[in-house]
């Protein structure tokens, strides 16, 4: 980890006001620079009452001033408990104290101004070892959930240009949960719980987890299976999550560290004889069935990270597996990140997800196969720079029978798929297409903004699937492929950017398909690692009403006016409860 000298950071927060009159105010060059983005982060996630914690922080920018309304800015630091709403402010924690900034000058201080000057991308510590302020602080006494937050305000101390966070709990126990769950069990958030193995939650079983409970995946082999007949209601909030996660030490953690989250249900598949066995959990775990109302319970603000571990050599685990999951199963506000393997994969199943957050999978972001045919809105997919993800959707409707039926056939709407924006046309096994539909999938995709991508936005692989496209039962439409296939053309030539392969053109690319390969969506700030925002900007084509497609009101789809995952009006991710860690 690169670390900044204290020196240096104090000569790079701070300055005399002699060295701010060379920077004259108003200056507009300077306004068009966004403000610098915070990533903070503890030295673990679960701590004992009272124990010691470091905090740390990374942070990019450049190394120019930047400005806020004509006035300079400061950073704030303070600890606030989330389930109070208590913030006790750094240096003095005092909560009926001034307000302070971290040097613990008053706001707009007699005789100038703060200046802030934007870090370059690097990492230092606030507190703990070689900190700025010291050696390491103890953790509140009182159990609970809480988090950090860094405040970029202005020199009132009123204005927030930006924040970081650093969610942590303290817990009065860690326990070992059982690995057989065969009546109602609850994990309390005072707690934190280990899972040693895998846990298998059976009928007529239902396992509750509270807000902000972290649940922790040991090995390989650890990993939470809800069987058919049984239940899971594991409902977080905006600011206390449910997170899994891994039980290494913070910085060590990586994907695959952990099994992963796999829900069995009795939703329909197309597999031979209706019923499949969920992959690389121990023992027979059925799935498959003839309900597609079958309901598996509730997820709602939960967080899935570093899961996915191999359990052979062609084969990985994923985030979340939904196996012959059915509609009646609650599922949304879900943020996957750092998993080996797919994010999150639709065995077949009839399962509905709204709100959901994909980032740094290792294969796919977004996939089904097995006859999936549920639905889907507000969806945001990304691969970052540096990483080995691949495809933001990978659709396929069987291996063996590509017509096999049920046909996976899911409706998709407003979905957001940006890949990193490099070369890996000579390694096809990374971040190659946004859209990889094949094996005879149909489907309905409307409102997409698909960018980024080296080969290519979107690719039809096979003759089943061309079949299902012509036939007018896989269709997208509505959508707009920005930046993409920027590196090679996958053996297909030019003629066929942004699109993968010659059919794909000329099934997209006709007068009668609102496509837009030439329009940039304009999203807001879509390639920060480390506070992404995916809102389409200022006149969007994103925003074009003639463009937009609005879904049918069934009762499940919202009514939009924007294309991707995003709305201008509405911050989704905000709030604390999706959280993009790098390590």
């Amino acid at each position: 980890m690169k670390r900044i000298s204290v020196p240096f950071l104090l000569a790079a927060l701070l300055c005399q006001l002699s060295l701010c009159a060379l920077y004259a105010v108003g200056q507009t060059e300077y306004f068009d620079v966004k403000a610098p983005s915070t990533f903070l982060f503890t030295d673990k996630l679960v701590y004992a009452p009272g124990e010691t914690q470091s905090l740390m922080m990374a942070q990019n920018g450049s190394l120019n001033p930047f400005p806020f309304e004509n006035q300079f800015a400061g950073y704030f630091l303070y600890l606030e408990n989330l389930q109070t709403g208590e913030k006790l402010y750094h240096p003095g924690y005092n909560p009926n104290g001034p307000i302070t900034d971290i040097f613990n000058n008053p706001a707009d201080p007699a005789g100038g101004h703060f200046i802030l000057y934007r870090v370059p991308t690097a990492t230092f510590t606030w507190f703990g070892s070689g900190g700025i302020f010291g050696g390491a602080r103890p953790v509140p006494t009182t159990p609970g959930q809480y988090r950090w937050v860094m405040e970029l305000r202005d020199t009132e101390g009123v204005y927030i240009q930006s924040r970081g966070f650093a969610p942590f709990n303290v817990v009065s126990a860690i326990e070992t949960i059982p690995n057989e769950i065969t009546t109602d069990t609850t994990l309390t958030n005072d707690k934190a719980y280990v899972m040693s193995g895998f846990v298998f939650v059976r009928p007529p079983a239902t396992l509750t987890i509270q807000p902000g409970t972290v649940v922790l995946g040991d090995s390989a082999t650890s990993g939470l299976v809800v069987t058919q007949g049984a239940k899971i209601h594991a409902v977080g909030t905006k600011r206390r999550p449910v997170v899994f996660t891994s039980a290494a030490p913070v910085g060590d953690r990586e994907p695959g560290d952990w099994f992963g989250i796999a829900i069995a249900g009795y939703a329909p598949i197309n597999i031979p004889g209706g019923v499949g066995q969920v992959e690389g959990v121990e023992g027979e775990v059925p799935y498959g069935g003839n309900d597609p109302d079958d309901n598996s319970g509730t997820m709602r603000y939960v967080r899935v990270e570093y899961a996915g571990a191999q359990f052979t050599t062609d084969s990985e685990a994923n985030g979340l597996y939904l196996n012959g999951v059915g509609r009646g199963t609650v599922l949304e506000y879900l943020h996957f990140n750092q998993n080996q393997d797919d994010n999150i994969e639709f065995y077949g199943g009839t399962a509905q997800v709204k709100y959901v957050y994909c980032t740094g999978g290792g294969d796919d972001q977004f996939d089904w196969t097995e006859g999936f045919q549920g639905k889907a809105q507000f969806v945001i997919t990304q691969v970052f720079a540096d990483s080995f993800g691949n495809r933001g959707i990978e659709a396929d409707n069987l291996s063996s029978d590509n017509d096999a039926t049920p046909r996976s056939n899911p409706t998709i709407y407003n979905m957001t798929i940006i890949g990193p924006q490099q070369d890996y046309s000579q390694d096809e096994g990374n971040a190659d297409h946004g859209l990889r539909l094949r094996r005879g999938t149909a489907g309905k995709l409307f409102n997409f903004i698909v960018m980024g991508y080296g080969l290519s936005a979107i690719t039809v692989n096979d003759s089943a699937t061309e079949n299902q496209a012509n036939a007018g039962n896989l269709d997208f439409d509505h959508s707009i492929l920005w930046n993409n296939a920027l590196f090679g053309d996958n053996g297909e030539g030019n003629a066929s950017r942004p699109f993968g392969n010659e059919f794909t053109k000329n099934w997209l690319d006709v007068p009668t398909k609102k496509v837009f390969t030439d329009l940039d969506p304009r999203l807001v700030d879509p390639y920060n690692e480390i506070t992404p925002d995916y809102s389409p900007g200022y006149k969007s084509p994103a925003l074009r009403i003639d463009v937009v497609k609005v879904p049918p009101d069934d009762g499940f789809f919202e009514h939009v006016d924007f294309i991707g995952g995003m709305s201008p009006f509405y911050n989704w991710l905000e709030g604390g409860w999706a959280y993009v860690t790098p390590w």
